[in-house]
């Protein structure tokens, strides 16, 4: 048996393919979250993914898209998942202290510096759970 998956596709849109309902025991998004147009369309879609009990882990910052309608803080998207309690239990929350390196100065192997240009986010990290 396939123990471990994964699938290249826009997961609002797979989400709604009958096959793929309720079938992960976990989906793991990675500075993903951030770039939804309507973060409540990902929250759902996440949703409809996962079995009962099935676990949502993600981790990335909440620089949102120029396109993004709904812009939430780490806070504010905490209140979301409580506010769906029914649905969710928050089994844990954090934001990062430390910022993590996304993209850093680019260096040749000659030593010559292509890139000066350095992101670095302070990531919130959550597992949720699937009632």
């Amino acid at each position: 048996p396939n123990l471990l998956s994964w699938t290249i596709a826009n997961f609002v849109e797979l989400s709604h393919v009958p096959q793929e309902a309720a079938v992960y025991h976990v989906v793991v998004t990675c500075f993903v979250l951030d770039t939804a147009t309507n973060v409540l369309d990902y929250i759902h879609a996440v949703e409809r993914l996962l079995v009962a009990g099935g676990r949502w882990i993600n981790v990335g910052p909440l620089h949102w898209h120029a396109n993004a309608r709904i812009v939430l803080s780490a806070d504010e998207l905490y209140n979301v998942f409580l506010r769906m309690g029914t649905v969710w239990d928050i089994l844990e929350w954090s934001v990062d202290t430390q910022p993590l390196e996304y993209r850093s100065m680019s260096i040749t192997a000659q030593g010559e510096t292509t890139s000066t240009k350095y992101d670095a986010y302070k990531p919130l990290r959550f597992v949720v759970q699937k009632k």
